[in-house]
């Protein structure tokens, strides 16, 4: 059976060199240190395609077979073209390797793929006859031997009791803190490249509510910075937002510039998968996720028991809160006409974004984290000049906005309230301390609760949506 392969150069089993004798098998490595030698191995997991600090690119496999599934074994490849590492498709699937150099570093034993002597190919994990690989670096031959190991490994994989690499940094998204490093069990939902910052994103989803964040600044800073709606530089048509979950937080995680390949060597997209090893950040009073030259992935089952414990608890939320946020809510904010409408439905932030029509009223549950204008006096003033309009930043779990509040809805939001008794519930809906003063042109932390409010979409002659705040007044 032959490979055809992605590199040039000849690494046949024919031309192989004498060292090699046969398939070593990963328990008997340890034997061999110093030796080159041939394995084939289970695919479990695998660092993410980047720069070496030479001028190489560099991947880590991690394998398991019949001999041994713990520790994995680490194969560290170096190839001159990011092309020429190794891109695994699919959970379980198999890794042939020949003349990799087995080494010992700091009392762990490993294999070195060298970009000068070393090959490899990529199988399908699934148990069928089919001998073929998808992928192969340089011309490649399977003997009759490494046939038979690929036959039982796919035999032997169904019933291996290979765990999903627990360990005590395992959190879900809601119990990541910030500057922190964390493994997650997530489903990848999209890729894109974010040119403005010359890197790609990741959105993931495991089905729970990131931690609420406080917000530090200046109120009066709204008007010339506004705060931005997205992790990405841009923010992402309706089409790919349609395919999002609408509960729970789409946690962009960013990879660093030396995965500046990122994109064309995963394919974890639309699957569930293990990222280990990711920096929790904030931006803006929004987390996202930082990968970097240690992370690595581990594609999932999805009968794996650990995905099967996420959809479980998503289920349980769906149940228990419907589209409600994990978090709670105060009350003694807001009020609004969603009992007493049937056109208004409740729904997320995400819900309204997906949304393609305009003719639907959603009440959603959120956080007001910025108001343009928020002083008591420019609100009356612009009243008595007959401009009844003000601009609130909306955010949930799932999303932030831009939403309006305009003449009459924007009278009867604060119903009337004098200066002073404004500033108060100004202060309680931007989370702003009592002692604070809204106009003060020194730095605070504030805290901005849940509450309440209908929002209704818009689309104006050029096809924009805008949304507004409607049957809605602050108590």
């Amino acid at each position: 059976m032959n490979g055809s392969g992605s590199g040039s150069g000849s690494g046949s089993g024919s031309s192989r060199s004498r060292s090699c004798r046969g398939i070593i098998p990963i328990i008997e490595v340890v034997h061999h240190v110093d030796k080159k030698v041939n394995m084939i191995g289970v695919v479990v997991e695998f660092s993410l395609p980047r720069k070496s600090c030479g001028t190489d690119y560099v991947s880590t496999l991690k394998i398991v077979d019949e001999s041994q599934q713990s520790p994995e074994f680490s194969v560290n490849i170096f190839t001159e073209k990011v092309q020429h590492l190794p891109v695994v498709k699919s959970h379980s699937d198999l890794v042939v390797l020949h003349n990799v150099m087995i080494k010992k570093h700091d009392g762990e034993v490993n294999a070195v793929f060298s970009k000068n002597f070393s090959s490899f190919a990529l199988f399908d994990g699934k148990n069928s006859n089919d001998l073929s690989c998808y992928q192969a670096l340089r011309s490649f031959s399977l003997s009759w031997r490494e046939m038979n190991c690929i036959k039982n490994l796919r035999n032997w994989w169904p019933s291996a009791h290979i765990d999903s690499g627990k360990s005590e940094y395992l959190v879900s998204v809601k119990d990541i803190s910030s500057d922190t490093y964390f493994d997650l069990v997530c489903k990848v939902l999209h890729a894109s490249f974010d040119v403005s910052r010359g890197l790609w994103i990741l959105f993931v989803w495991d089905g729970s509510d990131a931690p609420l964040l406080s917000l530090d600044g200046k109120l009066k800073d709204e008007e010339k910075n506004p705060l931005p709606l997205q992790v990405e530089s841009f923010a992402l048509d309706q089409d790919t937002l349609s395919k999002f979950y609408r509960v729970g937080t789409i946690l962009r995680v960013m990879a660093d510039k030396s995965h500046e390949n990122l994109g064309l060597q995963f394919h974890g997209v639309g699957k569930w998968v293990r990222i280990r090893n990711v920096g929790a950040k904030v931006l803006s009073g929004m987390w996202y996720g930082a990968l970097n030259s240690f992370s690595r992935v581990r594609l999932l089952a999805d009968d794996d028991i650990i995905v099967v414990e996420c959809k479980r608890k998503f289920q349980e939320r769906r149940l228990e809160l419907g589209r409600l946020p994990l978090w709670s809510i105060d009350d003694d904010l807001t009020v609004t006409d969603y009992n007493e409408m049937d056109n208004i439905q409740f729904g997320s932030l995400m819900d309204i974004l997906s949304y393609e029509k305009d003719d639907s009223i959603f009440c959603c549950v959120v956080r007001v984290m910025a108001i343009h204008p928020f002083q008591a006096e420019d609100l009356h003033s612009s009243a008595e000049r007959g401009e009844h309009e003000m601009r609130l930043t909306l955010e949930d779990p799932t999303a932030r906005i831009h939403a309006y509040l305009l003449g009459k809805e924007l009278v009867e939001f604060f119903n009337g309230f004098p200066p002073d008794l404004l500033d108060v519930k100004m202060k309680k809906l931007l989370g702003v301390p009592e002692h604070e003063n809204l106009a003060d042109d020194t730095n605070f932390t504030r805290h901005p609760p849940l509450v309440k409010c209908c929002i209704d979409s818009m689309k104006d002659n050029f096809g924009n949506t805008h949304y507004y705040v409607c049957h809605t007044w602050l108590k």
